[in-house]
């Protein structure tokens, strides 16, 4: 049997391992499937080619992950995924094969002896029905791969199962049960011929309590069919319950109706489902959760995201905290919010101008900054919901980068040559004139501020000069002219107090020239030059450092970026790439938070995270000659490497159940291999670019270390 679905190295099967890959698009959600307590799978709409990919939910935490690394070559039909527990499951599929797993969707087989397009899963199996002319046939499998037949010559029906009783019924004349999960059936006749329009759903909400609507007519029994009560209800749509007495009904005007006692009485949301269009619904753990990526847990009063998306506006910025608080800004002055380090985004339904947001940044106590396009800047104090404007005068300059001072206290808002400061965290900006032509500002961890212009000598632009910025009397001092000739700046950046890099491009070759300083500039040196041809490294440039060597440069509205690992000496050139493909969408805005860790927002209104921020995260540290892993226990040096990397792990575990694994960023296994305590891994075989060293003892992995192949 052919294998379909090979297992994306970086993560298990379901939430609660190691963070991993994410992407997402503002369609969300194709289906979802619950199961058990608090699981769900989902089947997600893919960013390349646009066929679904299943993912693994925990709706408890709101964690989620891909759970394989293939698409569905054929789209999962109307019944789509059954899941008896987190590794066995089945999924039926548009001609109408069936997919089965028992390692929650790492892999995946085609069964045999089975076409259909009605399943269920049970404690015992799986059930699926097979239909030819008027007369249907039903089938029982105990692992999902084969297939017998467990009762024929049954009329055409609707089925519903509940732990492992199934039951089909048919014009509520005639029904069929099985009490052992699918494996045989009897035959009952249902006392009533008062149906008159056809059945449309039929579902258990337990073993004894059954729900048909037929029309506007809602049927309800509660002792396992045998009578039955007749209950108008107040629209047509799709209904859920959450136990005998608790259900919800949507239409297609997105009205939602609840009852509280078994459909008897209905009563009307004064909300409508704040969504594009109206889903099926279904109750877990006390929420109400619509497939389009929204929940509510108060009758529709409030709703709140399970699944990360952005508002359908163009991104433009990136920034989280420590505590794994951030948000995205977008057009129309739209905000984006996330509580939990990515996982999950929230449209913030106030806005603080109606202006484009280009800018944003998020201090240490979840405090927001915000610059719109015309250099207005907006601060709130109460993640998001009210605003106050900072600055008065409108000068239609827009708004590039905040940055902040280690303590917070020095703000800068880059604006070319007229950026706003502020001395007191935020209270107050004041607007300080640089002079004309190409500005840039940077801000040192103690505050300092430097100004970074082209040197004018007599018309032609022969270096980049050097400023210190005194706000008190908006006021500046050239330190030092680096001479680069036909090179206009675009960025300096303050990687610590004394280290920092400017860049100068070349408006004909396009050339990017990067110089750094190890002393405050007093002196500058050369950091290198790379191609990225037109507008790559003008305008909206962001800046990752971390330490003082390694430095990432994002351009906007491109599909890559650089980076370097030595402080310069060599660059290298990455893209986007999601399961070993390369995201062809621009980059907008983006966020680093650890080397090879990012959120980045892309044209089309698309997200992707590659892992999530954990709160009080420490992964941002410089990657150096002794990089520690998230195991206190193992160490990796010389990193970066070229030939080879040495493992050290503490000896009081056992070498003989040691195993490590290497991983690509886009999730690639590229080596497997039993290792020591202390031993050299050959990595001369590589390609240029960072891998992920999982280390496991006894197939349980201990922890994950980086490292940089150069």
């Amino acid at each position: 049997m052919k294998k379909l679905f090979y297992l994306f190295g970086l993560l298990y099967c379901f939430p609660g391992s190691a963070q991993t890959v994410y992407h997402v698009q503002t369609s969300g959600i194709g289906e979802i499937y619950p199961f058990g307590k608090d699981s769900a799978i989902a089947t997600i709409t893919d960013i390349q080619t646009k066929d679904y990919r299943m993912a693994a939910f925990n709706l408890k935490t709101m964690d989620w992950r891909y759970i394989n690394s293939k698409s569905f070559t054929i789209r999962p039909g109307q019944n789509g995924i059954f899941m008896r527990d987190v590794k066995n499951g089945i999924s039926v599929q548009h001609d109408a094969s069936v997919l089965y797993t028992n390692d929650g969707w790492a892999t995946a087989n085609t069964a045999t002896g089975i076409n259909t397009y009605v399943a269920g899963a049970t404690k015992a199996g799986y059930y699926a029905v097979t239909t030819s002319g008027s007369a249907s046939t039903f089938h029982f499998s105990a692992d999902g791969g084969t297939w017998s037949k467990a009762k024929d010559q049954f009329g055409l029906f609707f089925t519903a199962s509940k732990e492992n009783k199934v039951v089909a019924i048919r014009n509520m004349q005639e029904m069929v049960v099985s009490y052992d999960g699918g494996q045989t059936y009897a035959e009952y006749n249902v006392p009533t011929n008062q149906l008159t329009n056809a059945i449309t759903n039929f579902w258990l909400t337990d073993t004894s309590t059954y729900y048909i609507t037929e029309g506007s007519n809602f049927w309800r029994s509660s002792n396992s069919g045998t009578t039955w009560t007749k209950i108008q209800l107040p629209t047509f749509g799709y209904m859920a319950f959450s136990d005998a007495k608790t259900g919800a009904l949507i239409n297609s005007n997105k009205e939602i109706y609840f009852t509280a006692d078994s459909g008897k009485t209905w009563q009307l949301s004064p909300n409508l489902l704040p969504a594009p269009n109206y889903t099926k619904p279904f109750y877990v753990n006390g929420y109400l959760y619509f497939g389009n990526n929204l929940r509510t847990a108060d009758n529709a009063q409030t709703f709140e995201s399970f699944f990360p998306s952005l508002a359908n506006i163009q991104p433009y910025d990136i920034d989280f905290n420590k505590n794994g608080f951030g948000i995205i800004s977008s057009g129309g002055g739209q905000l984006n919010i996330s509580k939990d380090g990515g996982r999950s985004f929230y449209m913030q339904t106030t806005k603080p101008t109606g202006e484009d947001m280009m800018s944003v940044k998020v201090l240490k106590a979840n405090t927001l900054l915000a610059g719109d396009r015309k250099g207005q800047i907006f601060i709130s104090k109460d993640m998001g919901k009210t605003w106050s404007q900072k600055n008065t005068e409108i000068s239609n300059l827009n708004a590039v980068r905040f940055n902040v001072s280690a303590d917070e206290k020095t703000i800068v808002l880059r604006r070319l040559g007229q950026p706003l400061i502020s001395t007191d965290g935020g209270e107050t900006f004041e607007m300080n004139v640089m002079g004309g032509g190409n500005h840039d500002q940077a801000v040192s961890p103690d505050g300092t501020i430097y100004d970074a212009s082209n040197f004018n000598n007599g018309g032609f632009t022969d270096s980049l000069e050097i400023h210190t910025v005194n706000p008190a009397n908006k006021s500046k001092k050239s330190i030092l002219r680096i001479f680069s000739a036909n090179t206009v700046v675009s960025r300096i950046h303050m990687a610590s107090n004394s280290v920092g890099y400017v860049l100068g491009v070349n408006p004909t070759t396009y050339d990017v020239h990067i110089f750094r300083t190890d002393n405050t500039w007093k002196t500058a040196s050369s950091a290198g030059v790379i191609q990225a041809g037109p507008g790559a490294y003008n305008g909206l440039i962001s800046v990752f450092n971390f330490g003082t060597d390694t430095l990432v440069m994002v351009p906007h509205n491109k599909n890559f970026y650089h980076y370097t690992t030595n402080a310069g000496k060599s660059w290298t050139i990455d893209s986007l790439r999601i399961f070993g493909k390369t995201v062809t969408e621009k980059i907008m805005g983006s966020h680093f938070y650890g080397f090879g860790n990012y959120i980045m927002g892309l044209d089309n209104n698309k997200l992707i995270v590659n892992s999530v921020v954990q709160a009080k995260d420490t992964t941002t540290s410089s990657i150096g000659a002794n990089r520690k892993s998230n195991f206190r226990g193992i160490s990796l040096y010389p990193n970066p490497a070229s030939n080879y990397i040495h493992l050290e792990v503490e000896n009081t575990i056992a070498a003989t159940q040691l195993s490590a694994k290497i991983y690509s960023l886009d999730g690639r296994l590229v080596s497997e291999l039993q290792v020591n305590n202390a031993q050299n891994i050959s990595v001369s075989a590589l390609e240029k670019g960072m891998y992920m060293l999982h280390i496991y003892q006894s197939g349980k992995m201990l922890g994950v270390s980086r490292f940089v192949k150069q």
